[in-house]
């Protein structure tokens, strides 16, 4: 750093930071779009906690062909372990974590590497939702390209980070589309001490860390389209196919974590943004609730049982019904009035028709 801003290094090293878990069905385009990038200063970390597939085995097979590739293996222990693991490796100037059933386009770390000038200290860019037999763009902000300075960071992307202003009209589908680690290009020194917590601890691992690294931004963070990151939502082990015990228990262990950095960084004025991400995110926790295979009379009454211990109606009157996206406005006073049932009903007839 020299005279408080940071040197141009375009042409630093990256690492890329990859973990691995019973993926052998996609690892092979991960690797080979990362491998095959235009941008060759890159160090590759694969950390392959525990596969009992063949993940491990082909994670090894790249680093026979490309030393850029460091392979580590270990006991399963979770994506947060595993990211915290390839974290320990890092010696690049820039750090990107890419999952492995995901891919980069082809120039992706070039072009964000372009970015990486002066005072910049992080490059955000948008995803693709990759179906089968079709795919659908997810911009994050309406513009194709945006500065944000540091105080618009605290006021903009770290409020949104908490949880939604009430402005926009309100969705699940959008209140984490800036939370993920992926799709962001890192300075590495921002997040060097950081590091991902249990997701059995909190449920979700990606925001409680960018809340953290975002509110240790002392530069700008800069929006681009130049390139897009390509999320497979073909893999049935993401949310909306898989289980998660204590799942609604780990998230709230994530708002009072928030509630406290929020209190000690003087910020209680975004608690109301955290008041809607806790309302949004009732979809997450009703989805996985109807995964655990329960009748529909058992799961609707452990929903109406966390609605009361955790005193939803509290937080409902935070948000007008109308402030909702339509069809999100009847789900969420379904949820209001407890009538879970019905919400149950529509999930398993959509889970069939999906199958």
């Amino acid at each position: 750093m020299v005279g408080g801003f940071f040197l141009t290094m375009s042409n630093g090293k990256v690492s890329v930071v990859i973990p691995v878990y019973n993926v052998e069905k996609y690892i092979d385009r991960c690797l080979k779009s990362v491998i095959g990038q235009t941008y060759a200063n890159l160090e590759i970390i694969v950390v392959d906690d525990g596969s009992t597939d063949q993940s491990g085995k082909i994670a090894d097979k790249y680093r026979e062909l490309d030393q850029r590739v460091i392979v580590i293996h270990k006991k399963n222990a979770g994506l947060s372990s595993a990211r915290n693991a390839g974290m320990e490796y890092i010696s690049g100037e820039f750090t990107i974590f890419v999952d492995s059933d995901d891919y980069l386009e082809q120039n992706a770390i070039e072009k964000l590497t372009k970015h990486m000038e002066d005072d910049v200290e992080i490059v955000i860019f948008p995803y693709i939702k990759e179906y089968p037999g079709k795919e659908q763009k997810a911009k994050i902000f309406t513009e194709s390209h945006k500065v944000f300075t540091n105080e618009q960071v605290k006021n903009k992307l770290f409020a949104m980070l908490v949880g939604p202003d009430e402005i926009k009209r309100l969705s699940p589908l959008w209140s984490d589309r800036l939370n993920t680690a992926w799709g962001k290009l890192y300075r590495t020194s921002l997040i060097k001490d950081i590091r991902f917590v249990d997701t059995n601890v909190i449920g979700i691992e990606d925001g409680w860390f960018n809340i953290n690294v975002f509110s240790g931004v002392s530069g700008k963070v800069i929006y681009t389209e130049d390139t897009w990151y390509r999320y497979e939502k073909g893999n049935t082990k993401s949310l909306l196919h898989s289980y998660k015990k204590d799942y609604g228990k780990k998230r709230w262990n994530s708002y009072k974590r928030t509630q406290k950095l929020l209190k000690e960084t003087g910020n209680e004025h975004l608690y109301k943004n955290l008041n809607r991400r806790i309302i949004l995110e009732l979809f997450g926790i009703v989805v996985n609730a109807n995964n655990a295979g329960e009748s529909i009379r058992n799961t609707a009454i452990s929903l109406r049982t966390m609605n009361k211990h955790y005193r939803y109606e509290k937080y409902f009157k935070h948000i007008r019904n109308n402030q909702f996206e339509f069809p999100w406005m009847i789900f969420y006073f379904m949820c209001r009035c407890g009538l879970y049932e019905p919400i149950l009903i529509m999930l398993r007839i959509a889970g069939k028709v999906r199958n």
